[in-house]
């Protein structure tokens, strides 16, 4: 009935008017599930010419299921719907319109059948770009069964990983990460890992978010990556396990369900991975010029650690407009390493002045849990007229601790000692949003506020050379507890006219900073007040070319990361610790980006630049006892300008390639101790990614990239290569089971990670191995039915401002 209807209203349009030449007009409509009358997002629309038989472009239906494509008046097209676990559609365009066609919504009924492998026979479009996002779709990608999350990411553009798997949006390290739009306690710690824990095939899609708009929080420099999971519409159960091991490294375990009974529907996912380093080298070369001595230090180390994560989400719908929303998340990691160090300290004639050898042993444990409910209300006028009602509470802390002990030692001051350091982080919000639909247009507003709670309490035990007891050193003890209030509004517009859409918003936010340092009596306080404006104009040409340009401003807090004052003197010679008087900084972000698809091939450009004053880096110095301090400051300005270009083609129905690229160039002024720096330079990365299917059980595999030196205002780190491969074996009734070895980097058991940094008062080297050769077997398994729906909520809590390790 709807499908007939849609033509109707289509048909009707095109007969009242005959233009007198064929002119290009935009199409708008929605996708509906034909059981709860609910938005689909991420179906697959695509328009083919019926005079042809080409096709013409491919659009994929935002959140609130509407989409958006151009046909030229003189053409009649086929409009293919698509849409896993629903039965596909196509709806026939006749030609001459003379006005912009609306659809009225097309419905897709659920398929009511056992949940099957499809043979691929057409590749489907992986990258797909909105005006102020990427999106990634990873539930297409046929390698994301055997892959880890944080294999996935390699493939983005936009995104990069260092030697060291720390990853950049844009070449900016400040960024936040969201699950299914919200925080979660997975990502506050080590986020590498909790990547590499998550199963790519639990994972529906990632968005890449440079330009958020007002209703997410101001802070977060370099933007969002929003991890999507699978939100298949299920009545039943649904699920997949998956197993694997990885030499050097260990056993990974993980796996995903959905389920629906009646009103009510369950999603979860868990995630085990182990991980044993094997024995690697280290080495540190620094010349002092003022003090004219020079220290080497040589050393081995190894480590093991664990990540554990638990996540669940139960809804409840009890009519189309009502939706309850609760989940709960919970993350665990453990980690230990030893560590061998000789240290030896020569004047300028090389005489050696002291020396020692050193044993470390290291130990963190680092709990978390966050859990949150929604209550989203719909409009009976429209289904994009949404008001949403949110609380949500994080919670994380971490237990470390280490020794040091020196066996051997020469004329050295160095003492062995014990440290402890316990901390504590809270986070409590509500929020309130409404969406107001405005024909084609829409407003959204809404309130929130933040509580935020930081506690560290930390000591250290000096050994006394003499008697070999231990004695609490109280200039390295404190109690110190930061609080962190923010208290925000915000409103935003979209305005859409044919084929132009803008978006402008503007976020307010108040906050209120207090630290307290409870042993010494000490007591620092902040408030400052942010107007925060955003806006992005995009404009469509034709079906499958998008240009948009977009500017933003965007606050960088400090987290407890980058504020804690705790002294790690794990390396006496090298000292590090946070900085509790730094202050937030705003970043300027500007960019431009052009997209098109065309048949098998789709391309993106960005163009992008950002600048911020007062900007908080990491440096080091060296104090006249010869040890290098390193800690954060609010010490400069950061200028980025960079080019990110993306390209993927399809050949043959079975061959797939995606290249990436980018370049940029990085500029830091900066004062240290009353020496001003200028540092500048460029900074590129090169990768491919290709798969091929061998039939229709086979498929392989491989990606290559390559980055350069890393610039950071004291200096550079080398450039490295990586590349792996793989192959993928599906078997079972369905081809339910799949089978994956993972090669990485076979030829190259190991590389060096060489970091420089100097100052006008010293030179450093710093070299550590690691380890690049890697095998994984992986064993993924799929399992249950599909049939009916369950709702997700469209609005939530997103606090993306925060800045962490």
């Amino acid at each position: 009935m709807s499908l007939a209807l849609a033509v109707h209203s289509v048909s009707t349009g095109f007969a009242q008017h005959s233009p007198a030449g064929p002119a290009l007009l935009p199409i708008t409509g929605s996708v509906i599930d034909s059981v709860n009358r609910q938005p689909l997002a991420g179906v697959s629309i695509t328009l083919r010419s019926e005079r042809t038989h080409s096709t013409g472009s491919v659009a994929t239906t935002r959140e609130d299921g509407s989409f958006v494509l151009s046909i030229l008046s003189n053409q009649s097209y086929e409009l293919v719907i698509t849409y896993m676990g629903y039965t596909p559609k196509k709806l026939h365009l006749p030609s001459s319109p003379s006005t912009q066609p609306t659809l009225n919504p097309i419905t897709l009924s659920p398929q009511s059948t056992t949940l099957q492998e499809v043979t691929v026979t057409a590749r489907k479009k992986l990258i797909h770009y909105e005006a102020d996002k990427l999106i990634y779709q990873v539930a297409d990608d046929p390698e994301s069964t055997n892959l880890t999350t944080f294999e996935i990411l390699r493939k983005i553009p936009m995104l990069t990983i260092d030697g060291d798997d720390n990853i950049a949006i844009n070449g900016k390290s400040h960024y936040q990460v969201l699950l299914n739009n919200r925080p979660s306690s997975l990502f506050v710690n080590n986020v590498s890992d909790a990547f590499k824990s998550l199963p790519a095939g639990s994972v529906k899609s990632i968005e890449i978010i440079t330009h958020p708009s007002a209703r997410y929080e101001a802070e977060g420099v370099g933007g969002i990556i929003n991890i999507i999971t699978h939100r298949k519409n299920v009545t039943g159960y649904s699920g997949s396990v998956r197993g694997g091991f990885s030499t050097p490294g260990g056993p990974s375990v993980g796996g995903s369900v959905l389920a629906k009974a009646g009103k009510l529907g369950l999603s979860g996912l868990w995630g085990y991975t182990g991980n044993t380093s094997p024995t690697t080298t280290h080495s540190t070369y620094r010349l002092d010029k003022v003090n004219q001595t020079a220290l080497q230090q040589t050393g081995e180390n190894r480590s093991t650690g664990n990540f554990l994560n638990l996540g669940g989400e139960l809804s409840w719908q009890p009519n189309d407009l009502n939706l309850l929303t609760m989940y709960y998340n919970t993350s665990q990691s453990n980690n230990q390493s030893l560590a061998t160090t000789v240290a030896n300290m020569t004047d300028a004639n090389g005489v050696s002045l002291q020396s020692y050898r050193s044993l470390n042993t290291f130990r963190t444990r680092s709990p978390g849990h966050d859990w949150g409910i929604d209550y989203q209300l719909s409009f009976k006028k429209s289904t994009s007229q949404l008001l949403t009602v949110s609380y949500k509470e994080l919670s994380n802390s971490s237990s470390s601790g280490s020794d040091n002990t020196l066996p051997e030692r020469s004329n050295s001051s160095v003492t062995g000692g014990h440290s402890e350091n316990d901390y504590r982080f809270t986070e409590q919000t509500a929020q309130l949003d409404y969406t107001q639909p405005l024909k084609k247009h829409s407003l959204e507003a809404g309130v929130k506020a933040i509580w935020r709670f930081n506690a560290s309490d930390y000591f250290f035990d000096r050994e006394d050379a003499g008697t070999g007891l231990f004695m609490r050193d109280p200039s390295l003890t404190n109690q110190y507890t930061n609080r962190q209030d923010i208290y925000a509004g915000y409103v935003s517009l979209s305005l859409q006219a044919g084929p132009w859409l803008l978006r402008v918003g503007a976020r307010a936010e108040q906050t209120h900073v207090s630290a307290n340092f409870q042993t010494t009596g000490t007591r620092i306080s902040q408030s400052y007040f942010n107007i925060i404006p955003n806006s992005t104009l995009s404009r469509r040409f034709g079906n499958a070319t998008t240009l948009s340009v977009s500017y933003s401003q965007r606050l960088q807090r400090p987290g407890l990361y980058y504020l804690n004052p705790y002294v790690n003197n794990l390396d006496p010679y090298n000292i590090s610790y946070g900085n509790p008087t730094l202050g937030a900084t705003v970043n300027h972000v500007a960019d431009v980006t052009l997209s098109t698809f065309v048949n098998h091939t789709n391309l993106s450009v960005n163009l992008n630049h950002s600048f911020t004053d007062n900007a908080i880096l990491r440096f080091t110095t060296i104090g006249a006892d010869t040890v290098a301090r390193t800690t954060y400051g609010n010490i400069g300005t950061e200028q980025n300008s960079g080019i990110t270009v993306g390209t993927g083609f399809t050949f043959f129905r079975k061959l797939s390639l995606n290249l990436n690229s980018s370049l940029s160039y990085r500029k830091y002024t900066t004062s240290i101790d009353r020496q001003f720096k200028t540092t500048a330079g460029f900074t590129y990365r090169l990768s491919t990614t290709g798969s091929y299917s061998l039939g229709k059980t086979l498929r392989a595999g491989m990606s290559m990239a390559y980055n350069s030196s890393t610039l950071f205002f004291q200096g550079r780190t080398v450039g490295f290569f990586t590349h792996s491969s793989t192959l993928n074996y599906s078997f079972l009734k369905n081809r339910k089971a799949n089978l994956a070895l993972s090669l990485n980097s076979p030829f190259q058991l190991a590389r060096r990670n060489h970091t420089v940094t100097e100052l006008s008062r010293f030179y450093m080297v710093r070299d550590h191995v690691v380890i690049m050769r890697r095998y994984t077997l992986t064993l993924n398994y799929r399992f249950g039915k599909l049939q009916g729906g369950i709702k997700r909520k469209r609005r939530g809590i997103a606090n993306d401002d925060l800045l962490s390790q």
